[in-house]
């Protein structure tokens, strides 16, 4: 199972992706916007986690999908799209990312995830997809919105990062299968411009 876009591939984890993705996942500052990272970082609790993720995916009706984001050109892992909260009763899950500090501002999250949301709209055939994002998390709340997600509400002490210990206020967005519809056109192209942009 893999997803292709024009400079990347989203894949099943393996097990010998644990070094690159602990690369990703080790620094202070990415650790502190999710939930789920102590802080130091353990190698060991990296490699649970990919056992883990691994695992899932070879349940029937898996809860939690991670997707490892590799660039084409090079075979490295940059980062992840996680799916979770599954639930084919409702037709709605939640999405979670995280990418590699040293590939931010270079649009390969909003590349990975303009492929995900047409996997999961077009061959999970979900109805509705829910990001929760720490309000102070700025850069990924103004990521989300590009995307096409409205904001919906605010939880007020939702959320406790594990790296820090600090309870989070989080925005809750969400986006339709409708209005996917709508606006994946517009998306897609607005992307191809901005790789032609970059590769100047």
């Amino acid at each position: 199972m893999k997803l292709e876009t024009e400079r990347l591939i989203l894949r099943k984890p393996r097990m010998s992706d644990w070094k690159e993705y602990y690369d990703c996942v080790n620094n202070f500052q990415t650790c502190s916007m999710m939930k789920d990272f102590k802080w130091p970082l353990d190698k060991e609790y990296v490699k649970s986690k990919i056992k883990r993720a691994k695992e899932e995916w070879k349940k029937e009706k898996p809860q939690i999908l991670y997707f490892f984001i590799e660039l084409k050109e090079s075979g490295k892992i940059i980062g992840d799209v996680v799916l979770h909260s599954i639930n084919n009763w409702t037709k709605e899950l939640i999405t979670g990312s995280m990418i590699h500090k040293d590939y931010r501002r270079k649009r390969y999250m909003h590349e990975a995830k303009i492929a995900m949301l047409k996997y999961v709209f077009n061959e999970m055939n979900m109805e509705k997809i829910i990001s929760d994002v720490f309000v102070d998390n700025l850069p990924s709340n103004e990521a989300i919105k590009k995307l096409g997600f409205k904001f919906k509400e605010k939880k007020i002490r939702w959320s406790t990062s594990q790296a820090t210990g600090k309870r989070h206020d989080v925005n809750f967005y969400e986006l339709t299968k409708e209005d996917w519809k709508k606006i994946s056109s517009k998306l897609k192209k607005e992307l191809k411009e901005k790789i032609k942009r970059l590769e100047k």
